[in-house]
């Protein structure tokens, strides 16, 4: 019979997968901004085109593509401060504390804290998924439009 793993270090394991999906969303994040670039660049050949209906496509397939962008921006952006009203955890805190503070905090063991960061690590990850969903959908939206837009154009 195996015995258990002690709270904290079920605590840490859990905190570490949450750390890894903030990360994978923010390197999904990153990526997207690439791609949104090409749509941008897209947008702008379909708007030249002169055809005032592909101008007009090409202007909402920028408006998506704006909107994909800003949506990305949050998901990448740091937050130093924790979701809701949960303390800050990680090196914003440690930026606070004087040395001895520090030894301290590291010293004691306080597993409610724990929880309380993986409480607010695991908002932050499910925030960034929720945005990059949205951001996916816009950026969606925006390559149909330019599909059509190419169409459009061509015609």
């Amino acid at each position: 019979m195996t015995t258990p793993d002690p709270p904290t270090t079920r605590v840490a394991t859990a905190r570490a997968e949450v750390r890894a999906e903030i990360a994978r969303a923010d390197t999904k994040g990153a990526l997207l901004l690439a791609f949104d670039a090409g749509l941008a660049a897209g947008t702008w050949a379909i708007a030249r085109a002169g055809q005032p209906a592909a101008t007009v496509i090409a202007g909402l397939a920028g408006a998506a593509t704006l909107t994909s962008v800003l949506i990305l921006l949050t998901i990448v952006r740091p937050r130093l401060q924790p979701p809701g009203d949960l303390p800050a955890s990680g090196f914003p805190r440690w930026a606070s504390l004087t040395t001895q503070e520090a030894r301290a905090e590291l010293d004691a063991v306080r597993p409610e804290l724990d929880v309380t960061g993986l409480i607010g690590l695991s908002r932050l990850a499910v925030a960034k998924m929720r945005g990059l969903a949205r951001a996916i959908d816009a950026s969606a939206a925006a390559a149909v439009l330019l599909a059509v837009g190419g169409v459009v154009a061509t015609v």
